[in-house]
C-alpha cells in the first residue's frame, strides 16, 4: 500500500498517480533556439497538461519536478 501524507491508498490509486508522474515526465521541456517548448507535444512549456499534472500532484503532496 503506498501512503501519499498520511492518507493510505489502494493499488488503484497508487497505479493513477504513477500514471500522472510518467504523463509530467513525458511532457517535458525542450530548449530550442529561442524558445522551451514542450518535447511531447510542442506547445510552450508548461504545456497545459504538464500544469495539470503538476497541480494534481501538487494536491496529493508530490513533488512532479523530478524529471
Amino acid at each position: 500500500m503506498v501512503h501519499v501524507g498520511d492518507l493510505p491508498l489502494g493499488a488503484a490509486a497508487a497505479d493513477d498517480l504513477d500514471l500522472v508522474l510518467r504523463t509530467a515526465r513525458l511532457h517535458a521541456p525542450l530548449t530550442i533556439p529561442a524558445a522551451v517548448v514542450c518535447r511531447n507535444c510542442g506547445w510552450p512549456y508548461p504545456c497545459p497538461t504538464r500544469r495539470a499534472c503538476d497541480d494534481l500532484l501538487l494536491t496529493v503532496g508530490r513533488n512532479a519536478q523530478r524529471d
